[in-house]
Order: C-alpha cells, then sequence, then structure tokens
C-alpha cells in the first residue's frame, strides 16, 4: 500500500485523475485477527484499516477512489466460496468426474464451512499462524481419487480459477471483506444517472 502512494504522488509512471478508482487486490492473511475477533470486531478493524488508508490517498491524489477487495484468508477462499466458477471448474478440468467433485466439495465444506473468511489464528509474527492453501491442497489429496486425473495445483490451476470467478457469487458467500467492497466499486463506476436513481 506505500508503494501504491509512491505512485499516485506522481512517479512519472502512473497517471490517474480526480474521479479515477484504484482497486487493490490482496490476500487477508489474518491481518485482522481471526477467529479470536468476533465478527463484529474483525469489520471494525478492516473499516478503520480502509478509513486509514483512503484518507492517504485523498490527501495524495484528490478526488481517486480506493477500492480494496480481500481474500480472507488467501486468495483460494475464493475458488470454494465461488465454487462452481472456481475449484469445483478446476477439479472437472482435472478429469476428476462429477461424484468425485462433489465428495471433494463435501469434504471441504465440513472443514471451513460458513466460517471460510474467518479461518486461521493470527500468529505473533501477524499473518496466518497456518496457511489456508496447505489444508486445502491436503483436503484434496485426502479426497483425489486414484487412477488417470490430473492433481490440482494451485500455480498451474489458480490464475484460470481466479479468471473465471462470477463476483457477483463471490459477494454472496465473502460478506466481510469482498461483498461490501465489491458493491461499493459496482456503484462508483455505474453510470451517473444510474447512481442518482440509487440514492432516492
Amino acid at each position: 500500500m506505500s508503494n501504491l502512494l509512491k505512485h499516485l504522488d506522481g512517479d512519472g509512471k502512473t497517471q490517474v485523475a480526480s474521479g479515477d478508482v484504484v482497486v487493490v487486490i490482496d490476500d487477508c492473511d489474518c491481518r485482522f485477527g481471526a477467529p479470536e475477533c468476533a465478527e463484529a470486531g474483525c469489520v471494525e478493524r478492516f473499516a478503520e484499516w480502509l478509513h486509514a488508508w483512503r484518507k492517504r490517498v485523498a490527501g495524495t491524489a484528490p478526488g481517486v477512489e480506493l477500492v480494496v477487495l480481500l481474500a480472507a484468508p488467501e486468495i483460494e477462499s475464493w475458488f470454494v466460496l465461488d465454487w462452481r466458477h472456481g475449484l469445483g471448474d478446476s477439479l472437472s478440468r482435472c478429469g476428476w468426474n462429477r461424484f468425485e467433485v462433489a465428495r471433494a466439495r463435501k469434504r471441504i465444506g465440513a472443514e471451513f464451512g460458513a466460517e471460510t473468511e474467518r479461518w486461521g489464528v493470527r500468529s505473533s509474527a501477524g499473518a496466518c499462524a497456518a496457511k489456508f492453501s496447505v489444508r486445502l491442497d491436503g483436503l484434496l489429496a485426502e479426497v483425489a481419487p486414484t487412477g488417470d486425473t490430473e492433481r490440482y495445483h494451485k500455480a498451474e490451476h489458480g490464475p484460470q480459477a481466479l479468471a473465471a470467478l462470477d463476483a457477483s457469487t463471490l459477494s454472496r458467500g465473502a460478506k466481510l471483506y469482498f461483498g461490501p467492497e465489491w458493491r461499493r466499486l459496482r456503484a462508483l463506476c455505474a453510470p451517473p444517472a444510474r447512481r442518482r436513481s440509487t440514492r432516492r
């Protein structure tokens, strides 16, 4: 984020103007505390952090809006929350049949469930003590079919899954961090006439 401010401060490479929207996509990595804080506490910490950065951006580049789309605790949580376009599709592409994909979904859902965004414990270093992606790999190894199927690999299949995600679907599952910011981004990018009508 500090580097972002340098770019917005006129480094000659980044051209922004009043009315532009800068979107940052990052992993949350338990930075707001999880699960030791109540859901409201996590949201409050995120809101405070976001407010501080928006003030800094406004001071550096007046009129420029900042939207931060956080994947909590890691980007792989998005692949789980939008199963159809994310991990489910990736496993199908690896050659898993629909029963094997359904078994994987059931096992992964039993592990993370509705608490996906709050999975993990914050370490003394300020990140997640255990990686969501590592645990997900372990679960997939448990249910992986035997035979001629390809193993899911984050580096290989992740970028394709990320590009295929449906943000509206994701926003319904990722309620703490992604959802509110996604709706804000849509409002900021809506045509002026539509923005006026939504304020009534």
